[in-house]
């Protein structure tokens, strides 16, 4: 993929730097989420007329915001990490099947983000381990439902191949915590830095609502994501279930997922 100007790859040798002093993955995570701090949040979808990726830390959606802080981590597995091997972790962690072959191929829903990278290795899942899990039923065919909002629908190759897509989501099952168990004991005891949690859409033909990282501050769990109501990557200065207090009629249940 290619980057959107000289200083976004500047800036992501930057973060790499950074994140590559790190010891643990949990810390590279935390270390490359606050990083991209202040970025302004945005949807790439809308804007997107050729379907190519494309690595703009200028704006960052909520789901490219988690796959680039994953990126940096996963990049610092070399060792002399690069704006190379950046580029083809997030290409392998936003592309389903880690391969960039258009529109179609970009991971636009968080079912099919999880799915594709938890079959790949890239991260687990951990919502199905808890307690109190349930599971809720969607079919996600947002995209072509609302064709007319996305410039790279126009061209009918790219329609149907996003159609075929949704095709696989059709009364797809949804694992799912529901949002008042965040206060749990067992909850508590299981999350850690650098998980990723996933904000489940009330929307009958969508499923994400937002998705971020935590990162820990005094020893309290904080979300850090692509804010749409602050316009830019804000870490939260609530802890986590306060968070959830505020924030919850905005979702119906969450996800907790664990890079690898």
């Amino acid at each position: 993929p290619r980057f959107h100007c000289g200083e976004d790859s500047a800036k992501a040798l930057e973060i790499l730097a950074a994140t590559a002093a790190q010891e643990s993955r949990q810390s590279r995570i935390a270390t490359a989420a606050r990083a991209l701090a202040g970025i302004k949040t945005s949807d790439e979808a809308l804007l997107d007329s050729t379907g190519r990726l494309e690595i703009n830390l200028h704006r960052l959606s909520p789901l490219d915001f988690v796959s680039a802080v994953l990126a940096f981590s996963k990049a610092c597995d070399n060792r002399n990490p690069g704006v190379q091997e950046f580029a083809e972790a997030f290409e392998n962690i936003a592309c389903r099947k880690g391969s960039d072959t258009g529109f179609a191929s970009r991971l636009k829903y968080g079912a099919d983000w999880a799915v594709d990278n938890i079959y790949r290795g890239n991260v687990g899942e951990l919502t199905e381990r808890m307690p109190d899990n349930v599971f809720k039923t969607k079919s996600l065919d947002h995209f072509t439902t609302h064709r007319d909002k996305y410039p790279a629908m126009t061209d009918s190759t790219t329609y149907e191949e996003v159609r075929m897509v949704e095709m696989g989501y059709r009364s797809h099952k949804i694992p799912h915590l529901k949002k008042q168990t965040i206060t749990k004991k067992e909850i508590a005891e299981t999350l850690r830095e650098g998980d990723v949690i996933m904000l489940l859409s009330p929307e009958s033909d969508y499923d994400l609502q937002d998705i971020g990282i935590l990162v820990e501050r005094d020893g309290v769990l904080h979300f850090i994501h692509a804010s749409r109501q602050t316009g830019v990557v804000t870490e939260e200065p609530d802890p986590l279930p306060r968070f959830f207090k505020t924030q919850g009629q905005h979702f119906y249940g969450y996800r907790i997922i664990r890079p690898q």
